[in-house]
């Protein structure tokens, strides 16, 4: 009964570590495109301009810092920022998946080969 229930877990860690690896293949094509995405918006919408006066004129900043704050945030593209931190996340996630699966099936065909479990 060990044998098969020491079995069952691990093909659930083998299908989490296929599972981590397609994610982590997914959000590497995905990032590419994402990552334009949020670079063409940075630049659209006048972020960069808004954001590029702090090293200008850190003067007129100070002045009108409400109106500056303001502005940056106006400009922010906050959903492809958001769609960047996703795949980033997704991959630290999934690679961190791929890591305990490893792991622990490491640990239980060690142990399994100490109690003759893999004949």
């Amino acid at each position: 009964m060990l044998r098969i229930s020491e079995e069952r877990r691990i093909v659930a860690l083998k299908r989490i570590m296929v599972i981590s690896f397609i994610a982590m293949a997914g959000s590497i094509a995905a990032f590419v495109p994402v990552f334009n995405a949020a670079r063409v918006s940075i630049y659209e919408s006048g972020f960069m301009s808004s954001f590029s006066l702090i090293f200008s004129d850190l003067g007129a900043v100070f002045t009108y810092w409400q109106s500056f704050s303001l502005s940056i945030l106006e400009t922010f593209p906050v959903v492809e920022v958001a769609g960047v931190l996703f795949t980033v996340l997704v991959f630290y996630v999934s690679i961190n998946f791929m890591i305990i699966s490893f792991e622990h099936i490491n640990r239980s065909l060690s142990v399994g080969h100490r109690l003759n479990l893999n004949k």
